[in-house]
């Protein structure tokens, strides 16, 4: 209500995001994180994962970024700011 209340997205919406198994560690202990949070938090930076700037990636196709992770969560998502992003086309042997 409170974030209604100050005229700021309050909508909430599932995806999927992917990671590498060997995240699911850190991931567990402080949640899915920028690159700017980690720093911020002093919390080490993964290299990679910034392909189209810092932030989250999430998709609400649970097939069109599963290259990016051997592992997909199923995330919450309370939008600020975002782009749209396509993936590749899933191919036939997918």
């Amino acid at each position: 209500k409170r974030l209604r209340d100050d005229s700021r997205p309050s909508e909430v919406t599932l995806g999927y995001h992917y990671t590498k198994a060997s995240n699911m560690t850190t991931i567990r202990q402080d949640g899915l994180m920028s690159r700017t949070e980690r720093e911020a938090s002093n919390i080490q930076a993964t290299r990679g994962g910034a392909t189209f700037g810092d932030g989250i990636y999430t998709g609400n196709n649970p097939d069109a970024f599963s290259s990016y992770g051997n592992v997909g969560l199923l995330v919450a998502i309370l939008k600020g700011n975002q782009k749209r992003i396509h993936g590749p086309e899933p191919s036939d042997s997918d």
